[in-house]
Formats: C-alpha cells, structure tokens, sequence
C-alpha cells in the first residue's frame, strides 16, 4: 500500500517481503524490546504479530549444559518486557496506531472478543486481532486466518476465513480510517 516498513524479525527462515521493507533481525526477546523501542518513535503504526518468550534464563551458560556433569539443573528465570505493554505505556498521545494479536484457544467468538478486550485494556493498544489458535484450519501453519478485529471504543468487526493475504487486506482496510 506504499508505506515505508520496518520488519523486526526473530530467528526465522522466512524473506523479507518486496517493497520498501528495512527487516532488522534479532535472537533475543531483548534485542527485539530495544529494536521495537528504537523504530516505534519514527512508525505511523506498529503492529505486533507474535509475542516473544514471557521469561528467560537469568543466566546464560557460556556453552551447552551437559547431563554428563552430573545433577539437573535449575535455571532461575527473569520475565522479559512485555513489548506491546510498554510501548503503550510510554505513548503520549494516539501515535503510534498500537495493533497486537491475541492467538487464543477459544473456538466461541464472543469469548474471543472478551479476551481481546480484556487484552487491549492491559496493553493500552488501540486494537487488537484475536484468533482461534487451537483451530488447525487457521492461525499458525496454515494459509488462511479468521478471527475479529477489536479496537478499544468497543466496536468490533469479525474476519471470516480467508487467506492471509486477504486477511491482511481486510485488516488494514479497517485500521486505515484509524491512523493518527
């Protein structure tokens, strides 16, 4: 739709997509955090597709931890930043547009969109797609997605089944008369 990307991707096989796309690649949840943080303030809308890992080791091994060494080890863990949540919080204003996803299991939509509500309110985002993971016809590992569109003023819009493209379309379709 001619707008300038910024890709923040994880460890990931996929390409970047053709266009006018910068893809910044990252291993970590904290590498992301400070990528999403960096690109954030100069973004019209950022849209948050996946979450990162909700902890991590506190401490990382300088090599492979071997059973050969003996006992099990315990790993304390630290929660990562919670991306979506802190970009809400430091938004003074309504710019950036803030769109996460909810990948839930819940096949009844009305639930879904409960959730998503609930979701939206602890992000202080400004919309959110919620989806049906457990549904093996859509979401992950499939061509086609469904599920709805809820932005914070309570309206909502169900997105029925349809390849991700066209699902991609129907979503910027609606958040387009959003944009700050």
């Amino acid at each position: 739709r001619g707008a300038r990307v910024t890709l923040i991707a994880g460890p990931v096989s996929l390409p970047t997509p053709p266009g006018a796309v910068t893809r910044v690649d990252v291993q970590t949840a904290l590498q992301m955090h400070a990528a999403v943080q960096k690109a954030a303030s100069a973004c019209d809308v950022v849209i948050m597709t996946a979450a990162v890992a909700d902890f991590r080791p506190t401490n990382q091994a300088p090599g492979k931890l071997s059973r050969r060494e003996g006992t099990a080890q315990v790993l304390p863990l630290t929660a990562n930043p919670d991306i979506l949540a802190g970009l809400g919080a430091a938004r003074a204003g309504t710019r950036p547009l803030l769109v996460g996803f909810a990948a839930e299991v819940l096949s009844d939509l009305g639930e879904l969109k409960l959730r998503a509500q609930r979701k939206m309110a602890e992000k202080r985002c400004d919309a959110i797609v919620a989806n049906d993971v457990s549904n093996s016809s859509i979401g992950f590992g499939s061509d086609d997605n469904a599920g709805a569109l809820v932005f914070a003023d309570g309206s909502a819009v169900d997105l029925p089944k349809a390849s991700k493209r066209a699902f991609a379309q129907t979503l910027w379709n609606h958040l387009a008369s959003r944009l700050p």
